[in-house]
């Protein structure tokens, strides 16, 4: 059974005394996995729980609470196609979230689990493409931790054409220069068409590789600057596989930058398309209407001094108000929504999003 996040969570989290809680987030796609394995990854992580707790707390208060996490987990959804869970238990509540992000293991056993640290905890596989281009043809490679894979090819349309059809002032002209620098052009426009159907298959930082020159042309003609995160010199003619990954391998390393500035890009692209919402009002208005979205949010972020009265929307603290209700956080409450209504967040470093009001959520 799939259960919305509620406030509650957070009566559920905290520690209470001498009464344990135990959080256990796990990397759950039951439709990618064999089932005896995954009861079998559950299985273990009960028994560390076990061993971590004995002697810690007396069998009258640890076995209800092992019982119940026992419970919860023989009740695991396995026709669900999300790719991760949740499960939360103490001696007062117990909890199943499912997600659409993938996850790290993590095991929290009487500490408070705030729901910034779950999207902290997601796996980040570093993943990226890389259009290699060469004047005799183009390569499209995806890659990451575990792979580099070549999922397109372009070669030039003229190499298949007995005849180039070229205006009749080019086909007169003498200037073989300008006849190369034409039809590398042309080119790279048939390049740069085929990347409309990778980009919207696969939005992933990009990188260009190439010699200069061919780098210069692409970037004064290409359509998806705005995708771009680096240009990568080297001779794309005389690179195999291996080379070029190595190649690549140093505007990789710092994987928190490459991500924070593809990031910036999509924002800035959702804003020019009119998909972009900014600050607290507006962006609680649209995840609370069931929408979800790409959250991108400043870490440490936060908006503790508002209050909610329900009648009347957000209010300020100091304005007058009957009976409002005191939201701890109201960062931590759209995160939350978003999570809910099957979207992402990604959080950036404090300052990048002075643009946009520290918070931004593309439609």
């Amino acid at each position: 059974m799939v259960l919305p996040i509620q406030k509650e969570i957070k009566d559920l989290l905290e520690p209470k005394d001498k009464w344990p809680s135990i959080s256990i987030i796990f990397p759950f796609e039951p439709k990618m996995s064999v089932h005896n394995e995954l009861e079998y990854q559950m299985e273990r992580i009960v028994e560390n729980i076990k061993n971590e707790i004995k002697g810690k707390y007396t069998e009258e208060i640890v076995l209800p609470i092992l019982d119940k996490l026992q419970i919860l987990i023989h009740s695991l959804d396995y026709s669900t196609f999300k790719k991760s869970v949740a499960i939360f238990v103490s001696s007062k509540m117990e909890k199943i979230y499912y997600f659409d992000f993938a996850v790290e293991e993590k095991v929290i056993i009487d500490s408070t689990f705030d729901i910034r640290d779950l999207v902290s905890n997601k796996k980040d596989i570093h993943s990226f493409l890389l259009l290699v281009i060469s004047s005799g043809r183009s390569r499209i490679y995806m890659g990451d931790s575990r792979q580099f894979i070549r999922i397109s090819s372009v070669v030039p349309e003229h190499e298949n054409e007995p005849h180039i059809q070229l205006p009749c002032r080019l086909a007169k002209s003498a200037d073989p220069t300008r006849r190369k620098e034409i039809m590398l052009e042309k080119f790279l426009r048939q390049v740069d068409n085929g990347l409309d159907i990778i980009l919207k298959a696969y939005n992933l930082p990009l990188f260009i590789m190439g010699t200069y020159r061919v780098s210069l042309h692409f970037k004064k003609i290409t359509h998806h600057a705005d995708r771009i995160i680096g240009f990568i010199s080297g001779n794309a003619d005389e690179s195999d596989e291996q080379k070029i990954k190595i190649a690549a391998t140093p505007f990789l390393s710092d994987w928190k930058k490459v991500k924070q500035e593809d990031l910036l890009h999509q924002l800035d692209k959702a804003r020019e398309l009119n998909k972009l919402v900014t600050g607290i009002h507006d962006i609680l208005k649209h995840v609370n209407s069931k929408k979800a979205g790409l959250l991108v949010v400043e870490l440490n972020y936060s908006c503790n001094t508002w209050k909610v009265k329900a009648r009347n929307g957000i209010l300020l603290e100091k304005e007058i108000t009957d009976s409002p209700i005191v939201i701890e956080d109201l960062v931590d409450d759209i995160i939350e929504k978003v999570i809910e209504n099957g979207g992402d967040v990604e959080f950036v470093e404090e300052g990048l999003l002075k643009d946009y009001m520290h918070i931004g959520l593309i439609k």
